[in-house]
């Protein structure tokens, strides 16, 4: 069970959750930054979960709600990572089998930045 925490402005939030992916950590990356905080879950590297101030808890999904939690997921991740100041903790937790919904998190950070892309393409036409 690892146990890391940092400061935001020394460590990219991208950097550490693709060491926690490439360690394939399970547990809990809690980030605050002044009166804000998140949350995003990970099990054996794989997200299962994700929280923002501001957007709408992702339970752990069952497969017919499976699109609608990875909006969730997206939603509270594109949030914290443009938080630059704040501190993160991540808390690990005893290995465990994904659940049967989770999502890799290269995946899911590819799919955001495309989605970052065509938004700011859309604003400059």
């Amino acid at each position: 069970m690892a146990s890391i925490k940092g400061d935001l402005r020394t460590f990219n939030l991208l950097d550490v959750l693709e060491f926690l992916r490439v360690q394939s950590q399970s547990g809990a990356l809690v980030v605050s930054a002044g009166q804000r905080a998140g949350v995003i879950h990970l099990a054996q590297g794989r997200v299962i979960g994700a929280a923002a101030d501001g957007s709408e808890p992702a339970a752990e999904p069952s497969p017919p709600d499976e699109r609608a939690a990875l909006g969730r997921i997206m939603t509270a991740l594109g949030e914290l990572l443009e938080w630059r100041e704040g501190d993160f903790s991540f808390h690990g937790a005893s290995p465990e089998t994904p659940p049967a919904v989770s999502f890799d998190l290269q995946e899911v950070m590819l799919t955001l930045a495309a989605r970052r892309d065509e938004t700011a393409l859309a604003r400059g036409s």
